[in-house]
């Protein structure tokens, strides 16, 4: 495509043309286009060469919201792309994120496609808003337990799946190279953050950039509390394991997007409704009273350590 703003014909035929008149809520325009609408809101980036670009961010924003209590009913894109890429994956970009639309019930509120030569991979950058019917306390004590909800590094896996076909089929069958896409059935988080809002969590937090032990960190840090985690417990599919050999990359910092973690009193009971409606879910720690956040392997224990850069950047 040619550098700069996108022409008026493409943006028509290969943007708003993806969406369903009843979706979009956008001033017609490649250039002027906007949308108001009040509430909560959340901002996510993520960049890739491949046609989820744009997908997983929304995924990432989306579930973010949801984990603070909200509901989303809407999102902007502002998309960048290099002038390598063509209009062909431009469409693919957009019905891959106007699929993630559907799936959430969200409307288009602004959508603003760039193409710029010096970037080296498109980037999307995604605002998701939603209504929130009540503030939750968010009162964490100690003895609480942590409840994890599907599994380990989904988001990175599912990634993986896509991009690397050539490295996973060296290594490994077709058979789990399926199982590993098929994950991405798994990135929405709608109905676990729903079921948790019932049963009267005390807090949630999504795990994104920074996998599992990021998000840990980051939940354990804005309640103030500690965290002893059994490692074991955490669950975790095969092909993630696998996947994560092949580039020597640790599968606990890496991207999580479709996993909840949830702080509840009573975790066993929580996980056992989340499995009644066909959701995975684990009870993988305590909350504690001092401020250590614990993982425990085995009889051996290590700390928790601020938010990282997330491997997946090591392989992507």
């Amino acid at each position: 495509m040619k550098e700069g703003q996108l022409s008026q014909s493409i943006y028509e035929r290969s943007v708003l043309k993806e969406f369903q008149r009843e979706q979009v809520r956008i001033y017609k325009g490649a250039e002027d286009n906007c949308a108001f609408l009040a509430g909560l809101f959340q901002t996510e980036t993520f960049a890739l060469s491949h046609e989820s670009v744009a997908a997983m961010a929304l995924y990432m924003a989306a579930n973010a919201l949801l984990a603070q209590g909200g509901r989303p009913v809407g999102a902007g894109l502002n998309l960048i792309f290099t002038t390598r890429q063509s209009e062909s994956f431009l469409k693919k970009v957009i019905r891959a994120a106007a699929a993630v639309f559907r799936e959430y019930g969200m409307c288009l509120l602004a959508c603003q496609v760039e193409v710029i030569d010096a970037v080296t991979a498109p980037m999307a950058a995604v605002t998701v808003v939603g209504t929130k019917e009540k503030e939750r306390s968010e009162a964490v004590l100690a003895g609480q337990d942590v409840v994890m909800s599907k599994f380990l590094a989904l988001g990175a896996t599912a990634v993986l799946a896509q991009v690397k076909e050539e490295d996973i089929l060296a290594r490994y069958s077709r058979h789990l190279l399926e199982q590993a896409r098929c994950l991405k059935e798994y990135l929405n988080v709608t109905a676990e953050a729903a079921l948790a809002e019932k049963s009267g969590v005390s807090a949630m937090c999504h795990v994104n950039k920074g996998g599992v032990f990021g998000a840990l960190w980051e939940m354990a840090d804005r309640a103030g509390i500690g965290l002893s985690i059994d490692l074991k417990a955490i669950p975790v599919k095969q092909e993630t394991i696998e996947i994560s050999e092949i580039y020597d990359v640790n599968p606990y910092e890496m991207l999580g997007t479709g996993s909840l973690l949830m702080i509840a009193d009573d975790g066993h009971e929580l996980v056992r409704t989340l499995q009644a409606e066909k959701i995975p879910a684990a009870v993988i720690g305590k909350t504690t009273a001092d401020h250590d956040r614990v993982i425990l392997n085995e009889g051996e224990s290590r700390f928790l350590e601020p938010v990282k850069p997330d491997e997946i950047l090591k392989v992507l």
